[in-house]
């Protein structure tokens, strides 16, 4: 299994070896979203995103983006189906691009940008510290409305059990207000959400093996997410 320090060294030591020295201070690198907090490392995704610290050619971006491509692959890494990574332009920008993109996300009434700002809250450094742009960002009501309306279409159209339980554990972000997630697993965020709903989620924590359950088992898990639910939603009721 292998540990974000772990993915940090050797992503590092790919890069040096593939980007020329001249290039090495020009950008930060970061993972995003699940995959910088997924403790079982199976079928990760390549979401990441790029910082530019000063202004490149086209050429330059392009090489530094093809090197980070390549680091991924060879590290077992695939490509995101959501293009939630270094490829779309998006996912890449300057520090003042950066502070006008969170500043439309926030204002957006959209389901995926809420989860796009969450995504870029559980980051994971790969090269650089985090930047200012990321402790801004504020996780309020707003978020929780939309996420309680996404979560009921998502259980009406049967998603997978394991997208929706990684789908709750964003939900810690409002339990802490914004402040950074310490907690670097999964399960070690549905035991926050245990504790601050009082339901118990052990069930869950096999999340990797659900696919397996029994229909039995697959029904207590089903029952299980609808209360998490219910319960977020009488948490927005009552901040409204």
């Amino acid at each position: 299994m292998l540990k974000n320090s772990d993915i940090k060294l050797k992503l590092l030591g790919k890069l040096q070896e593939t980007i020329p020295p001249e290039l090495q201070g020009s950008f930060d690198l970061f993972l995003l979203g699940s995959v910088s907090y997924n403790s079982h490392r199976q079928n990760l995704d390549n979401d990441s995103f790029i910082l530019w610290n000063k202004k490149l050619k086209f050429e330059e971006k392009n090489q530094i983006i093809d090197a980070i491509n390549q680091a991924f692959v060879q590290l077992g890494f695939s490509q995101c189906p959501d293009s939630m990574n270094v490829n779309n332009p998006l996912w890449q920008g300057t520090e003042k691009e950066w502070v006008v993109r969170v500043s439309e996300l926030e204002s957006s009434h959209e389901i995926n940008s809420k989860l796009h700002l969450l995504a870029l809250l559980d980051h994971y450094p790969i090269k650089g510290q985090t930047p200012d742009f990321i402790r801004s960002i504020k996780v309020d009501s707003s978020f929780l409305k939309l996420f309680c309306y996404d979560f009921v279409r998502l259980l009406g159209f049967r998603e997978s059990f394991r997208k929706l339980i990684l789908r709750v554990t964003v939900l810690v972000h409002y339990l802490n207000k914004g402040h950074k997630v310490k907690f670097n697993s999964i399960n070690e965020r549905l035991e926050m959400l245990s504790k601050h709903l009082n339901i118990d989620l052990s069930l869950l924590k096999n999340h990797s093996e659900i696919s397996k359950f029994s229909f039995y088992k697959k029904i207590k898990v089903y029952i299980i997410l609808v209360r998490i639910y219910l319960k977020f939603f009488i948490l927005y009721l009552k901040e409204d």
